[in-house]
């Protein structure tokens, strides 16, 4: 009940509470065997701990195959050290939610190109996802799926803005928008 009341779930009647409550025992007793055995990070419940497998897979939307056309750059592993921890090291945002929208790449996208950012000038920014769902085009397709690959393709061609101008809506509409970025925003910054 407390999972329902923190995660604002109504069920329709018995038989779909009953069939939820299957998920999130099955959910439940991952979270508890991972805990046990794991001791670098902790897992927990979401918004999607009493959904189906098949319900989670279908709002991931669009899964497509890609290639990297630009080829690969190998960096010299010379004076690496063994660990970062890149939280520590402030190279990370706080943890961002897609919401009911399949956006996982946009997010993917922002975080790489954050912490880029961080590591070429030691600033931490946000980025703005809903830029990549409104404006990156197809072959994205807003909250129906994308790639990260694609995204950046778009990036190349126009500044990122920050997530606290261009904020995310999406998670809970779960539409993409009509591009908003702005040329000459104050706040874009060039990739």
């Amino acid at each position: 009940m407390n999972y329902l009341a923190k995660f604002g779930k109504a069920m329709n009647s018995i038989d779909e509470f009953d069939a939820r409550l299957e998920n999130f025992k099955a959910t439940d007793f991952s979270v508890k065997t991972i805990n046990e055995y794991q001791s670098s990070w902790v897992a927990g419940h979401n918004q999607f701990s009493d959904w189906t497998h098949e319900e989670y897979k279908g709002m991931l939307g669009l899964i497509a195959d890609f290639e990297n056309e630009d080829g690969f750059v190998y960096f010299s592993e010379e004076n690496t050290p063994t660990s970062v921890n890149w939280v520590t090291a402030g190279a990370v945002t706080p943890v961002k939610d897609q919401g009911q929208c399949g956006s996982c790449w946009s997010f993917s996208t922002t975080g790489s190109l954050e912490g880029a950012h961080f590591n070429a000038t030691g600033e931490l920014l946000s980025f703005s996802e809903q830029q990549l769902v409104d404006c990156s085009g197809f072959p994205n397709m807003g909250c129906n799926g994308g790639n990260p690959l694609w995204a950046f393709k778009y990036l190349k061609k126009h500044d990122a803005e920050l997530e606290s101008v261009y904020g995310y809506v999406s998670g809970t509409t779960k539409t993409a928008g009509t591009c908003a970025y702005d040329s000459k925003s104050a706040t874009s910054v060039e990739v």
